[in-house]
């Protein structure tokens, strides 16, 4: 989850997320996501897929790279 919080924060927010909220809780997971040591380099490029965008076409761009990628995954498609 750290990987797509980071994702998504440098590619499309270009900062560091802030969620609206007061909760103690909702606050502290924003804090560790933001502030999360874990980062691509610590995984191998073969072992994880990410990709943050906006609509169909990101949609339609996922499940194929995902294939691609991962010829015998056991999930499905997202819609």
């Amino acid at each position: 989850m750290s990987l797509a919080w980071h994702e998504l924060s440098e590619n499309i927010v270009k900062e560091k997320i802030k969620l609206d909220s007061d909760n103690k809780v909702v606050i502290k997971i924003e804090d560790n996501y933001n502030s999360c040591p874990f980062k691509k380099n610590d995984l191998s490029e073969s072992d994880y897929y990410i990709k943050s965008g906006y609509g169909q076409k990101t949609v339609t761009q996922i499940n194929s790279e995902v294939k691609n990628k991962f010829p015998n995954k056991t999930f499905s498609d997202i819609d």
